[in-house]
């Protein structure tokens, strides 16, 4: 073979090939960049993709970017995606403390202000909002991107609710928040100061928040200002599962967020983890705190338990039902209520999980009684027109499950297997 031939594409060819490597099936940013600096031909194109999600950490990236953009008016619609990561400055009190801030947040509201028509995700992270940090007109040039749907917060501190509430209420088109340990340092009567900052409810539709983030927020979207156009609610992740321990549930806002959110929610999906939660008072707790009596339209309803050690003692060959939670709390959706269309239920052992602690799962699935009391409810209104039913056992501890579990589920939930939506992944 001549190594010394070369085969020319057409520059179209390779633009469809750089298109490819920049896909979210194929996300290849060291790849662009060497794209970019192979050749003449292929740099407009690569830089025009790395473009499409820009981080700035500084007011001098911020510059940067703006004089960027004026002197590249194609650019401008490249970007998709803005991600403004906390600043570390030398803190006034102490210079020996570094404290991250957003100080530059109000340089991209001022400079880059008018020339992202197409960005449609900001996100903020890794930062101290404290107050002073970021100028009061921040709020008011952020209504100057409309096209802004998504807001992300991780690992930002607020100092008081006020700010955060003034944040989501400045971005006129906001229809995705999503949290990950945000936290705020004044929690007293959080939900007030928050309502106060609102001129019109939002029209948000959808919020997605881990377990530390939920516990914060809960008690400021109870409000119908904030959920009462909420189409969907995604609370816990598999790293932040929501608590099910009673003293955890009785402090939080749940119950309220699902009742203000409740005439207006399609979508609801839950990752909960059942670390301490006992049996026996779990049933009580769960249907007092959340609830889902004020639920109306619920299409789909999605369930992720993470199972995990408890400190009570029950021997490890007891059959314990200790998920007759579900069964209780499926029944609190009212019956003339719309039927959900889907309905997915889902057991996880992870790796550090004890085997036996997979075990004792599997072996309740089988005997414990669960499955049938669930399959008592879904013979009932308001699941009578149910299209899907599915329970999962994602087993990651290398214990065996039993070839018979799947007959063992069916056998237990014979009404609805009989009705053919009944689905067994294990």
């Amino acid at each position: 073979m001549d190594l010394t031939t070369h085969v020319t594409l057409p520059v179209e060819v390779l633009e469809r090939v750089i298109d490819y490597v920049a896909s979210d099936d194929h996300p290849g940013f060291p790849t662009l960049c060497n794209c970019a600096l192979l050749c003449r031909a292929l740099y407009n194109r690569s830089r025009y993709l790395l473009l499409s999600t820009v981080r700035l950490r500084s007011v001098q990236h911020t510059f940067s970017l703006a004089r960027l953009l004026r002197g590249h008016g194609r650019l401008q619609d490249a970007i998709r995606a803005v991600a403004i990561e906390g600043c570390v400055e030398l803190s006034t009190a102490d210079m020996s403390l570094a404290v991250p801030s957003l100080r530059h947040l109000s340089t991209f509201t001022v400079a880059l202000a008018g020339i992202l028509p197409c960005v449609d995700v900001l996100e903020l992270r890794d930062a101290d909002w404290a107050k002073g940090t970021v100028h009061p007109n921040a709020f008011m040039h952020l209504s100057s991107f409309p096209s802004i749907s998504v807001l992300s917060l991780s690992r930002v501190q607020f100092s008081d609710a006020s700010t955060f509430g003034k944040l989501i209420s400045a971005l006129p088109c906001l229809d995705h928040l999503q949290c990950s340990h945000v936290v705020f340092l004044l929690v007293y009567r959080v939900q007030e100061p928050v309502i106060a900052t609102l001129k019109s409810p939002l029209r948000m539709r959808s919020i997605q928040m881990d377990a530390e983030s939920a516990a914060e927020m809960s008690s400021i979207f109870r409000n119908p200002k904030f959920a009462g156009q909420l189409e969907r609610i995604h609370l816990g992740t598999s790293l932040s599962p929501l608590p099910l321990k009673s003293q955890d549930l009785r402090h939080t806002g749940y119950q309220q967020l699902l009742n203000a959110a409740g005439p207006t929610l399609l979508d609801l999906d839950l990752i909960v983890g059942d670390w301490d939660c006992d049996p026996y008072t779990a049933v009580e707790k769960i249907a007092q705190h959340f609830s889902l009596a004020q639920v109306k339209r619920l299409g789909s309803l999605n369930v992720t338990i993470n199972v995990g050690a408890r400190d009570y003692d029950i021997p490890p060959w007891a059959d314990v039902p200790e998920y007759m939670w579900i069964a209780t709390w499926l029944g609190s959706l009212p019956s003339f209520s719309d039927s959900p269309g889907k309905i997915h239920i889902t057991f996880s052992c992870s790796l550090h999980v004890r085997p036996e602690i997979c075990e004792r799962l599997i072996r309740n699935l089988r005997l414990g009684g669960d499955p049938k009391a669930i399959d008592n409810v879904l013979a009932r209104d308001p699941f009578l027109h149910l299209q899907e039913f599915t329970i999962e056992v994602r087993d990651h501890c290398n214990s065996s499950v039993p070839e018979d579990l799947e007959l063992s589920i069916r056998k237990q939930m014979a009404q609805t297997d009989r009705r053919g939506i009944l689905r067994v992944v294990v």
